[in-house]
């Protein structure tokens, strides 16, 4: 029964993230069992040591990675094999690998930000006075590029406040790094 629904499982995800462009072979399945002792009233989620129950020492596999997450999350002492054991459940967890981002590395350009980048001044409150800070456009400046505070470094989705005493260096690929003047 088990491996029946397993291989039902692992069919359904496979039509589903081939949709998406992946092979059955990109695939990482993880076959799982809701268990429990007789009586008790929650299960543990158990990741199945076997992909296929075929044979008793697959079971006693299984059973014995319930006791041991059962052992780490209660203690030792506590298990409790004599009452049996009750499987509510199973389920699959499909997965592919996880892409590594590529890091694109640009051409430093300079300290200097480009004239585009610079947007003006802005009034900035601090410490109780009202002053003037200049205003960079952030995806406007280019690796290799300094500023300077005071300064304020906006983009779509944040600001950059560069205090007095503070610079910002923009490395290689666009990092910006917050230094001290």
């Amino acid at each position: 029964m088990f491996n029946a629904i397993w291989g039902e499982l692992e069919e359904k995800a496979v039509r589903e993230i081939a949709e998406e462009g992946f092979g059955r072979d990109e695939i990482r399945f993880e076959q799982i069992a809701f268990i429990r002792y007789g009586g008790q009233l929650e299960d543990i989620e158990v990741s199945s040591p076997v992909s296929r129950i075929k044979t008793p020492a697959d079971m006693d596999k299984l059973l014995g990675a319930f006791e041991d997450k059962y052992s780490r999350l209660y203690g030792h002492g506590v298990k409790y094999p004599e009452a049996g054991f009750q499987m509510s459940e199973v389920a699959l967890r499909a997965s592919l690998p996880k892409p590594k981002p590529k890091m694109m590395k640009y051409p430093l350009a300079g300290k200097t930000p480009p004239a585009e980048a610079f947007k003006g001044e802005r009034e900035v409150y601090v410490k109780g006075k009202w002053k003037k800070w200049k205003l960079y456009e952030m995806d406007l400046l280019q690796a290799g590029n300094e500023v300077e505070g005071p300064a304020v470094i906006e983009a779509p989705a944040t600001t950059l406040p560069l205090p007095e005493g503070r610079r910002v260096v923009v490395d290689e690929y666009k990092r910006f790094w917050l230094r001290e003047a």
